[in-house]
């Protein structure tokens, strides 16, 4: 009776996005710290639990999954609350949107600049991520 709630976001912009993360926190405990390994692993990582993610959500309940955007959620975070909260059958408070509004206000994606990163950066391309995540895996929306 678990709900799940999936975001989708663009593969070649998780993947590198993963893979900058991981850079940086390597760099905090290693010397040498080489991205083009890092890119490389977190693609086969990702692309493999992905897989398995949608074979798990094709043996499930359809019902048990919302779908939402990465892109709706960053833009519009209030507006996916409400819809989880709905899609789970509870009342978004007024006083719990209200604190949720100002953290949000608060705290605004990009707050501090944007985190400038690219798959080139990681000696990756974008065929290559999308011949790991193809269309019809129901994640790579």
């Amino acid at each position: 009776d678990a709900k799940i709630i999936m975001t989708h976001r663009d593969p070649a912009r998780v993947v590198a996005s993963e893979a900058s993360l991981f850079v940086t926190m390597r760099r905090a405990f290693h010397d040498h710290v080489e991205p083009n390994a890092v890119g490389r692993e977190l693609l086969d990582d990702l692309s493999a639990w992905a897989s398995r993610a949608a074979a798990a959500r094709r043996s499930a309940d359809p019902s048990q999954f919302l779908d939402l955007s990465y892109e709706d959620l960053a833009r519009n975070p209030i507006g996916a609350v409400d819809t989880i909260y709905r899609w789970l059958g509870m009342p978004f408070l007024p006083e719990v949107r209200e604190r949720m509004t100002q953290h949000f206000n608060a705290n605004r994606q990009h707050k501090h600049g944007p985190h400038p990163y690219a798959l080139a950066d990681f000696g990756l391309r974008e065929e290559e991520v999308r011949e790991q995540f193809p269309p019809s895996l129901p994640l790579a929306k």
